[in-house]
């Protein structure tokens, strides 16, 4: 689960063969999509008076595709078109990680409930998820 302010809070299931499950506030569906970890390279330059360094090296970047049909409002990109952050950046939102797919996302089409900017932890969320069927681990 991230939180940010631009975004509200998303929950998100990534599995190891690339397949992710995004669940976005205000959403009545979990949208599909892929997932890969890029290198992306970069030239740092710097000058001190009359001396020029520069450093030439890479990044880790999460990049994620969601279907042709879905619209990204904040960074305001169609979601077939792949979106890329640093790795470091990605994960400093998150608030709370758990292994496996605790809420069955990758089984689900439509999300349990309509997320709303209030929620901020998984225990909110298993509270709001009706039945016996969600994992508490």
């Amino acid at each position: 689960m991230s939180l940010s302010s631009a975004h509200g809070p998303q929950i998100e299931y990534s599995s190891a063969d690339g397949r992710v499950y995004l669940w976005y506030p205000g959403n009545k569906v979990i949208l599909p999509g892929t997932w890969e970890v890029k290198s992306a390279k970069y030239t740092k330059r710097t000058t001190r008076g009359d001396k020029v360094t520069e450093f030439v090296g890479s990044l880790a970047m999460n990049c994620y595709r969601y279907g042709r049909n879905t619209y990204n409002p904040v960074t305001r990109s169609l979601g077939s078109r792949p979106e890329c952050e640093v790795a470091g950046k990605a994960n400093a939102a998150n608030v709370e990680v758990a292994d496996g797919d605790i809420f069955g996302l990758s089984q689900r089409s439509e999300a349990p409930f309509v997320l709303t900017r209030d929620i901020e932890s998984f225990a909110q969320v298993r509270a709001r998820i009706p039945g016996p069927s969600v994992s508490s681990r």
